[in-house]
C-alpha cells in the first residue's frame, strides 16, 4: 500500500500450491490479486486470477526416510530387540526379558506346569510334578519304601500297611493314661496314615505288662488306647471307623522277666480289622 497527498493506492492477493500429481515435482499454481489506486480523480479498482503448472529446477524432492520401527514378532508385548525368549506362544504371561513366568523356580514355565508351588531345590518331571516313582501317592523324596507293588495300601511314608499300624513313640504317664510328650508327632501321622486311606477300619489295641494285677491292667490299657482313639478323632478320622480295647497283660510279644521285654509290652498298637 502507498500514500500521496492526493489519496492512497493499494493491493491485496492470496494464492495456492496443490500437489496433485504423487510423486511428481509438477505441482498446481492458483492465484488471485486485488487493486485499487483513488490517487487520480477517477478510482481505478481491478482484480484478476492466475492458473498455471510449477516446474521446479535444480533437483528432485528429498526422500523422507520412514520412522525406524523395533517388531514383537510373537506378539508378548517385549520387543525383538529386547526378547531374550522369542517365539513365546500366545497368551503366556511374560517377565520383563519375554520369557514365559516360572513363579515356583522349578524349570518348568506356569503354562506347562501341573504342579504348581513346588518346592524349591526339588527335582521335577516334564510336567513340573515331583516324582512318585511307584505310583503309590508318596513322592520319592518322602518314600521309606520305595517299590511298592501297585495297589498296595501304604502308610504316609510309603510303607505297606499290614496287619498293625505301629505307634512307636506313643508312651503313657505311669500307672495314667495320659500321654508322655513326643506322642503327638506319631498319632498325627497314624491319623493321616488312615485319612488317605478311607476304607480300613481299626481297633486301638492297649497292652500292658505284666506288673501289677490283671485286672487293673486290663482297665489302665482299654484307658489308654481310649485315649489314643479320642486324639485320632480329634485330628479328623471318623469315629466310625475307630475302636479300642484294653488288653491288659494277655498278648505279650516279649519276655517280661526283662526290663526291655516288659516296655516292649507296654504298647498301643492300631489292628486293622477292614480293608
Amino acid at each position: 500500500m502507498a500514500a500521496t497527498e492526493k489519496g492512497v493506492a493499494y493491493s491485496a492477493g492470496a494464492g495456492l500450491l496443490l500437489d496433485l500429481f504423487g510423486d511428481s515435482p509438477v505441482a498446481l499454481r492458483a492465484e488471485y490479486r486485488y487493486r485499487s489506486d483513488d490517487v487520480l480523480s477517477s478510482r481505478l479498482n481491478d482484480q484478476f486470477l492466475s492458473l498455471g503448472l510449477q516446474f521446479p529446477f535444480g533437483g528432485s524432492k528429498a526422500a523422507v526416510a520412514p520412522l525406524a520401527v523395533d517388531p514383537d514378532s510373537d506378539g508378548d508385548g517385549i520387543a525383538d530387540s529386547r526378547d531374550r525368549c522369542p517365539g513365546t506362544p500366545a497368551g503366556v504371561y511374560v517377565d520383563a526379558n519375554g520369557c514365559p513366568l516360572d513363579s515356583d523356580g522349578d524349570g518348568v514355565a506356569d503354562h506347562n506346569d501341573n504342579c504348581p508351588g513346588t518346592m524349591r531345590g526339588v527335582t521335577v518331571d516334564t510336567r513340573g510334578c515331583e516324582p512318585d516313582t511307584d505310583r503309590d501317592g508318596v513322592l520319592d523324596r518322602n518314600d521309606r519304601c520305595p517299590g511298592t507293588p501297585p495297589g498296595v495300601q501304604v502308610d504316609v511314608n510309603g510303607c505297606e500297611i499290614k496287619e498293625e499300624i505301629q505307634l512307636p513313640g506313643v508312651n503313657f504317664e505311669r500307672n495314667s493314661e495320659r500321654l508322655q510328650p513326643g506322642a503327638d508327632a506319631v498319632l498325627r501321622e497314624a491319623a493321616e496314615t488312615l485319612k488317605r486311606n478311607p476304607t480300613i477300619r481299626v481297633e486301638v489295641a492297649g497292652h500292658t505288662d505284666s506288673v501289677g494285677d490283671v485286672d487293673y491292667n486290663e482297665g489302665l490299657s482299654a484307658r489308654r488306647a481310649a485315649t489314643v482313639r479320642d486324639y485320632l478323632i480329634s485330628q479328623g478320622v471318623s469315629p466310625a471307623r475307630i475302636a479300642s480295647r484294653g488288653y491288659g497283660e494277655l498278648q505279650p510279644i516279649a519276655d517280661n522277666s526283662s526290663d526291655e521285654g516288659k516296655a516292649a509290652n507296654r504298647r498301643v498298637v492300631l489292628r486293622i480289622t477292614e480293608r
